[in-house]
């Protein structure tokens, strides 16, 4: 899993929606708020995404006999996250770690050159 960390409205979902585009891998996000927002600016942007879902999509039987998308883009991956892992193990997460595997990559990339 390759991470996008930035600061708040300083382009993350904008970056999603590209890489949408690029790869045809819809986005998914944890509310259906969020879903009316990326697919209007994506509009806005003049991107061509496949139909963006909500966490809920998949826990619902609305999905039952559907084929999920083998990839999927995360926004807001954090609460996604964070709500998949409480349901999981029954429990609050209240801090985490993770590694930027694809800025490591690129770190690799440099130091060989």
């Amino acid at each position: 899993m390759n991470l996008l960390i930035k600061d708040r409205s300083s382009g993350k979902t904008t970056g999603l929606i590209y890489t949408s585009e690029a790869t045809q891998y819809p986005i998914v996000t944890f509310n259906r708020i969020s879903i009316n927002y990326i697919k209007n600016m994506a509009r806005d942007m003049g991107c061509l995404i496949p139909e963006p879902l909500c966490i809920e999509d998949f826990k619902s039987d609305s999905v039952r006999g559907r084929r999920l998308p083998d990839n999927v883009l995360l926004d807001e991956a954090s609460v996604i996250i964070g709500d998949a892992l409480k349901a999981y193990l029954g429990t609050n997460i209240v801090a985490a770690t993770m590694t930027d595997s694809l800025r490591e990559h690129y770190d690799r990339m440099k130091k060989a050159e």
